[in-house]
């Protein structure tokens, strides 16, 4: 089977880095790019400003750290990949990523 496009949700557990070792084997055999997603839970409008952006912020700087510790070694082995943040329901935003990207 070949692989063009293949999901990696990641997190910051063990988990993710088994993922991300035998994504980048997939692609290397298949020539696929990875797409390594982290979801964020979605951030309570509720919050009010300043309070709101800030929350906002402090989840989207957790989420660039993630994918900057789990895609260093795809970067080193220089796989071809495409990082992505989503926040909100994570199976739904999986699953969106998964349609949109036409992604396996």
């Amino acid at each position: 089977m070949i692989f063009t496009k293949i999901l990696i949700p990641v997190d910051d557990s063990k988990h993710s880095d088994n993922a991300i070792n035998y994504g980048a084997s997939l692609a290397e055999m298949s020539g696929g790019k990875l797409i390594v997603l982290h979801c964020h839970r979605p951030v309570p409008t509720g919050l009010g400003e300043p309070n709101f952006q800030k929350a906002i912020d402090d989840a989207t700087r957790e989420s660039y750290a993630i994918l900057e510790q789990k895609t260093a070694s795809l970067k080193d082995k220089n796989i071809d990949h495409v990082e992505k943040i989503i926040g909100g329901s994570i199976a739904k935003s999986i699953k969106t990523v998964a349609d949109t990207e036409n992604a396996t």
